[in-house]
């Protein structure tokens, strides 16, 4: 699956939904490239990204700093304290450049809370169906 060039500043987010479109559920091989590359001073081990978005179920992309490489983020919906938790990885983007973010590839739609993490507060964030969200942290 072919994408064009993205930077850092553009929006990791629209690059997976780019790549997913309608479907229930697609291959992106966007986020972290094909191949392994050295980036000076990281490695960016090369991957595919799944999400799994249609009806009521979307995505979610945390963009985080550099220092969170590696932890396990959590979310849990406002209306419980149910956690579900990914990692923070290095991740090429087409181009060269390196962002560090957590996927929750499969979220049901609702109001969410990114938990807080070291120095990282808790911030809400909606996750709509059929959609990739993408929130800074």
């Amino acid at each position: 699956m072919a994408l064009g060039e993205t930077a850092v500043g553009s929006s990791v987010a629209s690059v997976v939904e780019s790549a997913v479109g309608s479907s229930v559920s697609s291959t992106v091989e966007s986020a972290v490239g094909k191949k392994e590359e050295s980036v000076p001073g990281r490695h960016c081990p090369s991957a595919s990204l799944v999400v799994d978005i249609g009806g009521d179920i979307g995505a979610l992309v945390v963009i985080a700093p550099q220092v969170l490489e590696n932890a396990e983020i959590e979310i849990c919906p406002v209306v419980s304290r149910v956690r579900t938790h990914t990692v923070v990885r290095a991740r090429q983007l087409p181009g060269g450049d390196v962002v560090y973010a957590g996927v929750f590839p499969s979220v049901p739609a609702g109001e969410y809370t990114l938990l807080e993490w070291g120095p990282m507060p808790e911030k809400p964030v909606t996750v709509d169906g059929g959609s990739v969200t993408q929130i800074n942290w």
